[in-house]
């Protein structure tokens, strides 16, 4: 499938993998999950998400943070390392 979307950066947020209509469209897609461990969304969902999304050839990188359900900590930092990386070539 083709588009115009080749990355995405995702904070704090539920994954329903049955929901994805087509996982072969994630292959070569980037992916920045931005979570932390004290969130309402359990951690183990950011890291089950990045498993899915390399089982489906899409790039993946977590990255937690401290605080609580939202934006807190060095945000505009860490957004621009997140966005930095999703369009770097690593």
């Amino acid at each position: 499938m083709k588009t115009s979307i080749w990355g995405a950066f995702i904070v704090a947020s539920i994954f329903r993998p049955g929901e994805v209509p087509d996982p072969n469209a994630l292959m070569g897609q980037r992916f920045f999950i931005y979570h932390l461990p004290q969130d309402l969304i359990p951690i183990r969902q950011a890291t089950e998400t990045v498993d899915f999304l390399t089982m489906h050839r899409a790039r993946a990188k977590m990255q937690e943070y401290q605080g609580l359900h939202g934006w807190t900590g060095n945000v505009y930092k860490d957004i621009q390392q997140g966005i930095a990386w999703i369009g770097s070539e690593n």
